[in-house]
């Protein structure tokens, strides 16, 4: 009769009984998976790799870090650019020439014949050529 008395206090322990359902725990992000989203979308990742390096299906990667997601890239070119620019004013030839590569020459248009202006980021080899050699002859 005493032994009656023990069971019926006890608890039943049911396995299962404290998770929220089926599946996993609910994912909790940390500052170190935030970091790596962010560095993988900086470095251009595809949303496969970056969940893959975090341990996590994509599309809770796309719930939980949109924001890392959609700035990662953004911030790294800010950061970049800002470096770029500093050694520029620190009279580092190298980024010199490079920023007057990649944000001069490069955006500058050249007339053709028939006053047609080509983005020479776009135009074909031989437009260039023409453009070039038009240029030269008014010289």
């Amino acid at each position: 009769m005493a032994e009656d008395k023990i069971k019926a206090t006890q608890e039943i322990i049911v396995p299962g009984a404290n998770k929220r359902g089926r599946g996993h725990p609910r994912h909790q992000p940390t500052e170190k998976d935030r970091h790596i989203a962010r560095i993988g979308s900086a470095a251009g990742m595809t949303h496969e790799d970056i969940s893959l390096a975090i341990g996590i299906d994509e599309k809770t990667l796309r719930e939980h870090y949109r924001e890392e997601l959609d700035t990662g890239r953004a911030m790294a070119n800010v950061k970049v650019s800002g470096k770029l620019y500093e050694l520029c004013m620190q009279g580092n030839v190298a980024a010199v020439i490079y920023w007057h590569k990649t944000q001069i020459l490069l955006r500058q248009e050249l007339a053709v014949p028939n006053a047609q202006m080509v983005d020479i980021t776009e135009a074909s080899k031989e437009t260039l050529r023409l453009a070039i050699q038009d240029a030269d002859a008014e010289f």
